[in-house]
């Protein structure tokens, strides 16, 4: 057992394990309050903390590319909203679940997670172009690419957007909910699916949704 602290612990930062794990209790009620945020780092650091839990996830990562997702289920019962609830903008970007039935299933769609650009800076002594790959999480919530500051390896601030093939990309489908009781004309939700969750239901079931609230134009 190897007790010194990861160097992804001091990163972001922890003092120790005993800091580490204060956190971790706290780990609940940051899902609820900012899950977004909470799965970011749980996807940027995740390679560090899995190599601690599995030390055979290095020579399997050479066999299998798939990458691990984060699924929140069994979230509390003040978590639970109903239609006429969701549209309430203290929920923007918790985490809520609600429950309603499957009207409307969209098409498959791939979307970019992160981009991948190449450094055309060239070297002053021998004139050529680093060409370095600079890899850019992407922000779901903004409607723009994210381009680097500057580049990993020799600074520089000039870039391509390199060809789909070196960025990461992810399935993402859209379902429409609508509330099942209703007197009068019925409510309906959007939902964005991401990964494995694609092509998971079909129209006429009735499905409980866990997940962060979004606004869109």
């Amino acid at each position: 057992y190897d007790l010194s602290v990861p160097e992804a612990i001091t990163i972001l930062p922890y003092e120790s394990w005993q800091h580490f794990r204060e956190k971790y209790n706290d780990l609940g009620n940051h899902l609820i309050r900012n899950p977004n945020t909470v799965l970011h780092f749980f996807d940027k650091y995740q390679n560090e903390f899995l190599r601690i839990a599995d030390y055979r996830l290095e020579s399997e990562m050479e066999i299998y590319t798939v990458k691990p997702e984060w699924h929140i289920v069994n979230p509390p019962c003040h978590s639970d909203r109903s239609f006429d609830e969701v549209s309430h903008v203290n929920d923007v970007g918790k985490l809520i679940s609600v429950r309603g039935q499957v009207i409307e299933v969209g098409e498959t769609k791939a979307v970019l997670t992160s981009v991948a650009f190449r450094c055309i800076t060239k070297n002053k002594e021998s004139g050529k172009p680093c060409s370095s790959i600079n890899l850019v999480t992407q922000n779901p919530e903004e409607n723009r690419l994210i381009k680097p500051n500057s580049c990993a390896t020799c600074g520089g601030k000039q870039f391509v957007r390199c060809d789909s093939n070196e960025s990461k990309m992810e399935s993402m489908q859209r379902i429409v909910i609508q509330e099942e009781a209703v007197n009068e004309e019925a409510r309906a939700l959007k939902i964005e699916m991401r990964g494995r969750l694609i092509n998971s239901v079909a129209p006429g079931s009735t499905v409980e949704v866990v997940g962060y609230l979004r606004l869109e134009q």
